[in-house]
């Protein structure tokens, strides 16, 4: 018996289908139509892709598809190298399209062609970029055209890339890398950087395209028709086929192209932050990174558009809406949390036709919006409201909030109560507006209660255990909810009606140490699927309808997700994380899709001569951009162990790598090591490992920090809590020992002296004799506040004759290094100190002060405070004017900002690799703010 459609899919998705090889031969023997659809379904995006690329989304476009397609059916069995298939098929759909493009004709004028709505692409720039592109991989030979389509259009990775060409793993990056690098070449001599044609092919999905069902059947019932014939015939029909209907080969049931939907008219959009017309803040020359699918802040909530066109981030201060598939920004929305916001449950909600949103706050207040104007239409914070975190809208658009004692339903636009149910500490209200999910407020069995959101009468006390703040969330349909039980060990999915558990489902065993391990357990807005965070953040996803687990999002430990956001298209998700990112997913497979321009927890350094700019990341990819232009200049490293920290040497021509791996859990499993590389040509010159299974002594997050080289060009290590060694790397061996170590230590520019901090004092030691030189009580005023770790940061002066040190209160310490002593004291977060509250009392935050930078010279000090976002240049002579205000757009963070070796550049980054490169005289001339 045939497969069903449905049955192919899953053994697609598990990696059972046949290589092309096998359903090549399938079908030249025997007209297998499975074979041809596996293969149509295989190869489809790619195909598709490659003749939208030249026709644009058009009906040419899907019949040039087809002829493609048909040119196969009739040549299936003279494949003498199946191998070759990917680099044929490309290969003739090209041509194809080429064909049809004298009879495609352009829009009316004023007409914009149709595109995809997830194509960043569709520009006229981009159409040259891509054709070039795509004439340079025609003329690539056919047994490395195949891999790098696939890997790099297809999107495969190259284990199943390997598997479709049949061939060794070994061969497959053998001629991967081939391909890449006479690419790359072909396309420098166009005129065209390597970097441009790289961010052509990191859209999401490649540069593939989904091919709609009644165009993929279409093809395939055609095929049944075809006379195989040999490889010449085939030419001669795809000419003829042209030539005489403009490759309309196959008219019933020919799907009409998929067009994007016309923009909100009512909604004032701006471009999104990271293409090349946005304005440079005030100073700024040049602009690296981008900003796509990223918040200027940390993220506390999240919601999705019912249609799921936007997406709103809330940070406690502000909600900002973004448009979902292209990352404009809609609305900047003032939701005044105070500086305590983080600590607050909270909650967004759209309305149901998506024209409000609401937000609500634990025990602060609540907010609605006008989402067609952008304005404010009601404040919800009478004395004597004290709200749960919980908002949601009624099918009718009233706006239900729960406080201590009542469910109420508000009109969002006059603020009048139109009525309430006694019923207290509401956390959820189904979409139907029927029923309502409540807590006790205990930990415990039987603190959750289901019951009738218009009578208010409580139907059933649930007997799971859940945890003091259970996640629970109902179906879209209203006619189930999901939740979390205590310490994430299972997810159960309840029927409404029945009231009734329908299914437990257990979780990987998780330690018990708090209240909550995971964030909690959800429905997607769509109701296909529901979830669980794990202790890692990984996130396990389950089908709604089946219960079958689905492949896991594994968004990585230092990423916290909040949500599961599905697009229009039903198969890319957006995974908003509390640090600030938005990571993409596709939801077939489970991996992550690149975004252009964007790192995850960048490390940096500015090489020696001021040309380059290292940038590494949580993926273990080293890149060296252009320190003027911002540009990729070359890849050093592809990928590896999460890199966490660089250094260049002297020449700038070695670049020292630190990596770490936490497991969080099992210190057995957690490694660090560094690795020397030579940036020319990315060779590995030598690497230093520690390893938690072996090393019983290895107890840290930092192992292994390269501070910098010496003038010997010796790298200094710190092996924190431990002790901070020289190592020569070109021989590998350990010269010298000091017994100074700090998570944050900091190395002189020269490599002659190493700043500390133990007790609360800076600690400067000698690197060639290990004998500590000077100890400096930072900030004696701010005694009673210190802690351990509050001299978080240090920066040297390029001369070596100042040193920078961070202090309780948002205070930086400028010392002389020599003298020992300190010269004067900066208060670089200007309005009072940085606290949050906890439990209602002060709570001092040591990291107030995330980044410094000294000038060359010591007398231009560069501070971000107050988490990071409140970024200034100061004066360190005097008094410590504050000379600029940067408008970063960004946290700039420990490792992300830099001065020039003349001092008349500054750089600042995030750890997203966002970041802009400053003019010093102009940023301290721009009008202040």
């Amino acid at each position: 018996m045939p497969a069903t459609p449905a049955e192919i899919a899953r053994r697609a998705l598990a990696g059972r289908i046949a290589p092309p090889a096998e359903l090549l031969a399938r079908y030249a023997a025997g007209r297998d139509p499975d074979a041809f659809a596996a293969l149509v379904r295989q190869f489809g995006p790619l195909v598709l892709g490659t003749c939208r690329r030249v026709l644009g989304q058009s009906p040419d476009a899907d019949d040039a598809f087809q002829t493609v397609f048909l040119a196969l059916a009739r040549r299936a069995g003279s494949f003498r190298d199946p191998a070759t298939l990917p680099a044929w098929l490309h290969r003739v759909a090209l041509r194809t399209a080429r064909q049809v493009r004298p009879r495609h004709r352009p829009a009316p004028h004023g007409t914009a062609e149709p595109v995809a709505p997830t194509d960043p692409f569709a520009t006229v720039v981009w159409r040259d970029v891509r054709r070039i592109l795509d004439e340079e991989l025609d003329a690539l030979p056919d047994k490395l055209r195949g891999p790098v389509l696939l890997c790099w259009l297809d999107g495969l990775t190259r284990d199943e890339a390997a598997s479709v060409l049949g061939v060794p793993l070994g061969t497959l990056k053998r001629r991967l890398s081939e391909g890449r690098e006479l690419l790359r070449e072909r396309l420098t001599r166009r005129g065209l950087a390597p970097a441009l044609a790289a961010c052509a092919v990191l859209a999401p999905d490649g540069l593939r395209a989904d091919v709609p069902r009644p165009l993929a059947e279409a093809v395939a019932d055609a095929a049944r028709r075809v006379p195989m014939r040999s490889a010449v015939s085939v030419w001669a029909a795809v000419a003829a086929a042209v030539a005489a209907c403009g490759v309309a080969l196959v008219t019933a049931g020919h799907a009409p192209p998929e067009v994007a939907p016309p923009p909100r008219a009512a909604v004032a959009l701006e471009r999104p932050a990271g293409l090349p017309d946005v304005p440079l803040p005030a100073g700024a020359v040049a602009r690296f990174g981008s900003m796509h699918f990223s918040a200027p802040d940390r993220i506390f909530s999240a919601a999705r558009s019912p249609d799921g066109t936007r997406l709103a981030l809330g940070d406690g201060l502000t909600v900002r809406v973004y448009e979902s598939t292209t990352w404009r920004l809609l609305h900047t929305l003032a939701a005044d949390g105070g500086p305590d916001a983080w600590q607050k449950r909270q909650s967004l909600a759209f309305s149901p036709d998506g024209n409000r949103l609401a937000y609500a706050q634990n025990g602060k207040l609540a907010l609605t919006w006008d989402l067609t104007t952008g304005r404010l239409t009601r404040r919800f914070d009478r004395d004597g409201w004290v709200w749960q975190g919980f908002c949601a809208f009624t099918p009718d658009g009233l706006l239900a909030l729960s406080d201590e004692e009542e469910l109420r339903f508000f009109d969002p636009v006059t603020g009048a109560e139109k009525h309430a149910v006694g019923v207290p500490n509401a956390i959820a209200l189904s979409p139907d507006g029927k029923h309502y999910l409540r807590h006790t407020g205990r930990a415990g069995a039987g603190t959750l209660v289901l019951g009738n959101a218009t009578t208010g009468v409580d139907l059933h006390r649930l007997d799971t255990a859940v945890g003091s703040e259970p996640e629970v969330s109902f179906s879209p349909d209203g006619t189930r909810f999901v939740l979390m039980t205590r310490y994430g060990a299972a997810v159960e999915v309840w029927d409404v009606a029945k009231r009734a558990l329908v299914k437990r489902l257990p979780a990987p065993p998780q330690p018990t140490d708090g209240e909550r391990s995971g964030y909690g357990a959800a429905f997607t807005p769509d109701g296909r699927e529901f979830w669980l965070k794990l202790p890692g953040n990984d996130l396990m996803r389950w089908d709604a309808a089946t219960f079958l687990e689905l492949p896991r999002f594994a968004p990585g430990t230092s990423q916290s997700p909040l949500t599961i956001a599905p697009l229009p298209d039903g198969r890319t998700v957006l995974v908003p994380c509390d640090i600030g990112r938005v990571l993409v997913f596709d939801r077939q497979t489970g991996r992550e899709r690149p975004v252009p321009g964007r790192y995850r927890d960048a490390a940096f350094a500015l090489s020696p001569d001021d040309k380059f700019v290292a940038v590494g990341d949580a993926s273990g990819r080293i890149d060296l951009l252009n320190a003027a232009t911002g540009r990729l200049e070359r890849v050093v490293r592809e990928s590896g162990d999460p890199v966490h920290k660089l250094v260049f040497g002297p020449n700038g021509r070695t670049l020292g790598a630190a990596e770490v791996v936490y497991n969080g859990i099992d210190l057995t499993k957690d490694r660090a090591a560094v690795r020397v590389y030579d940036t020319t040509d990315g060779k590995e010159l030598r690497a230093q490992k520690r390893d938690g299974a072996k090393d019983r002594e290895y107890r840290s997050h930092w192992p292994l920090l390269p501070l910098g080289f010496t003038a010997t060009d010796r790298m200094v290590i710190s092996r924190y809590p431990q002790n901070t060694r020289l190592w020569d790397f070109k021989t590998g061996k350990h010269t010298d020992q000091l017994a100074a170590s700090n998570i944050h230590a900091a190395l002189s520019p020269d490599g002659t002296l190493l700043a500390t901090e133990e007790h609360g004092e800076a600690v400067i030691t000698d690197v060639a004799t290990g004998r500590e030189t000077a100890r400096v009580e930072v900030d004696p005023e701010e005694k009673a506040n210190r802690r351990f770790g509050d001299i978080m940061r240090f920066a040297w002066a390029g001369d070596g004759n100042t040193l920078a040190a961070s202090a309780p209160g948002g205070n930086v310490c400028l010392i002389d290094p020599r003298k020992g002593r300190v010269r004067t004291r900066i208060n670089v977060a200007r309005g009072g100190d940085w606290r949050f509250s906890f439990l209602h009392q002060p709570l001092y935050l040591p990291f107030s002060i995330q980044a410094l930078a000294l000038s060359p010279n010591g007398q231009q000090l560069l501070a971000s405070a107050r988490g990071g976002y409140y970024v200034a240049l100061w004066d360190t002579g005097g008094r410590g004017k504050r000379l600029a205000k940067l408008e970063c757009e960004f946290s700039v963070h420990g490792r992300g900002a830099t001065f020039s070796s003349d001092g008349k550049r500054l750089f600042t980054f995030s750890s997203t690799g966002f970041g802009y490169s400053w003019d010093v005289e102009n940023t301290i001339a721009a009008p202040k703010n």
